[in-house]
């Protein structure tokens, strides 16, 4: 694991993962939503293009979850999932929807 490299995309993506919970217990999907709604505007739909081709080769089992352990403290993420390898699979078809919407991040009180 020492050899790769997280593109910088990685870290735009994990700096917005947040837990808004009063006791910080925000589900896998809550907090991918935040993160996604919160991610930045430049480029934004050829960025989250880039960025699920980078979480699927997260999710492929390729790595374990000590190894994205590794990646996640390497970021300025506040939240680290439990189970990576269980997150990102969790985040592709959420990333999915919000790429088919043109990559526009929800409006308020708008469901996922």
């Amino acid at each position: 694991m020492p050899t790769y490299r997280v593109p910088p995309l990685f870290y735009d993506f994990a700096a917005h993962v947040v837990d808004l919970t009063r006791d910080y217990n925000s589900t896998n999907k809550e907090l991918i939503l935040v993160a996604l709604d919160n991610f930045p505007k430049h480029n934004r739909l050829e960025r989250l293009r880039d960025l699920r081709k980078l979480l699927a080769d997260f999710a492929s089992g390729r790595y374990s979850d000590a190894e994205l352990m590794t990646l996640w403290q390497g970021t300025n993420a506040r939240v680290y999932p439990r189970k990576s390898v269980e997150f990102f699979r969790e985040a592709l078809p959420i990333l999915d929807r919000y790429i088919a919407k043109g990559g526009a991040p929800r409006r308020w009180n708008e469901e996922e």
